[in-house]
């Protein structure tokens, strides 16, 4: 997920005493910052960075209640929440955003995330399926959409969609584990053997050697079998 990082501008005021203190000769100036809506989502980001998500979305709650419409800090605020497995709060966040801007691609594809993990997969693919239709190259949405098909025992749908989240985003070693599973589903072990050798060798180029060794053990006992 991307998140909207806006500039913070401080409204800086001049005000010049005269005549309070006699050893004043010269004009004092006071800076005096003035909090935005756009200050508070930026310190709610930086609170996701360091993982206080119940900071984070302090920080959002008073940016919305200075800017009610503002979508940056609903969508951040829904993305703490599904870190904070508040899915149901996290859908009302990406809902709002939706209402706002019917186009944001992405509000799509997070609160499809959250249907996921409501088990309400009808739901989620509604919405990935409007992600991709907004864009054809999501590859996630191709992911996450072919893993709520699985769900529902949908197997040659969600191959279809691991398929081309492949040909997409092929570096992504989550989707060629969630291609094997199925592919276990439908008795192909060649067919998942293969995807999870390809995981295994994608972790292991990208340093996570833990998930790498897992997903060996996983081959093994798939050979053995």
């Amino acid at each position: 997920m991307t998140s909207n990082f806006i500039s913070v501008v401080f409204l800086v005021i001049f005000t010049t005493l005269n005549g309070i203190a006699p050893a004043i000769s010269q004009p004092l100036y006071t800076f005096i910052a003035q909090t935005s809506a756009e200050d508070f989502n930026r310190r709610g980001m930086e609170k996701i960075k360091s993982r206080d998500f119940l900071g984070a979305i302090e920080y959002f709650n008073q940016a919305i209640a200075l800017k009610p419409n503002y979508i940056a800090a609903y969508f951040n605020r829904g993305f703490a929440r599904i870190e904070l497995q508040d899915f149901t709060g996290a859908i009302e966040d990406f809902t709002h955003v939706i209402k706002i801007n019917p186009g944001f691609v992405k509000a799509y594809y997070e609160r499809g995330f959250a249907l996921i993990e409501l088990g309400k997969y009808p739901e989620a693919i509604e919405d990935f399926t409007q992600a991709i239709n907004l864009d054809p190259n999501f590859g996630d949405a191709y992911n996450e959409r072919g893993y709520a098909y699985a769900k529902q025992k949908n197997y040659q749908a969600a191959i279809a969609d691991y398929n081309r989240a492949i040909e997409l985003i092929p570096e992504n070693p989550i989707v060629y584990l969630n291609r094997g599973n199925t592919r276990i589903a439908l008795g192909d072990k060649p067919g998942a053997i293969a995807d999870f050798q390809k995981a295994s060798d994608l972790f292991t180029t990208q340093g996570n050697m833990a998930l790498s060794q897992q997903i060996q053990q996983l081959i093994k006992k798939l050979q053995q079998e």
